[in-house]
């Protein structure tokens, strides 16, 4: 074997492809821990880099799909476990004609889902909404809403002023635990 004062020159691969030595006596076992434990350090860091682009959709994914979403009117992002709606999605503004948000995580509607005015069908069915957490008057100004899906969810009521969608024809509560006045 090679013992710890022979003179070694080591070729080390590096980050960007090229080679550089490392000095004589870079072998000692000191030297040889501490680039073991550099390289597990990278390759730590290289994998949360990775782990980051791949829960985070690229940039040019976003703008593709958004460019989807006003072309067809259609926004869907059903089973994305989404906490959140992702602000590029109020960008569609009055093109929006279906959202789809079902089955997800989510706890809150902000009131940003006023701009999507050309609303006609609203799935929000299979999440964790309360009545605190929706943006009611917002939401009910809303006036091409046809279908509003709000089953499964943690509504104890919706408020009256849901009379105030005239074109809906179709409002999904069951799953609830409504009280009489939301009926």
């Amino acid at each position: 074997g090679i013992n710890v004062k022979s003179k070694i020159m080591l070729m080390v691969q590096n980050a960007a492809g090229s080679s550089s030595r490392i000095a004589p006596n870079a072998g000692s076992s000191a030297s040889v821990l501490q680039r073991r434990q550099q390289g597990r350090i990278d390759t730590a860091n290289a994998a949360a880099q990775e782990e980051q682009k791949r829960s985070a959709p690229p940039r040019d994914k976003v703008e593709e799909q958004v460019a989807n979403w006003q072309r067809t009117g259609l926004v869907g992002l059903p089973q994305c476990n989404l906490r959140s709606v992702p602000s590029h999605v109020w960008s569609i503004g009055e093109r929006a004609r279906s959202l789809y948000l079902q089955q997800n995580t989510l706890t809150e509607i902000p009131c940003e889902v006023g701009q999507l005015r050309g609303l006609t069908r609203l799935n929000l069915s299979n999440n964790q909404l309360t009545i605190e957490g929706v943006a009611w008057e917002q939401l009910f100004s809303l006036h091409h809403l046809e279908w509003l899906y709000l089953s499964h969810n943690h509504l104890r009521s919706v408020p009256p002023l849901v009379r105030q969608l005239r074109n809906l024809r179709t409002l999904s509560l069951e799953g609830n635990q409504q009280e009489a006045n939301a009926k």
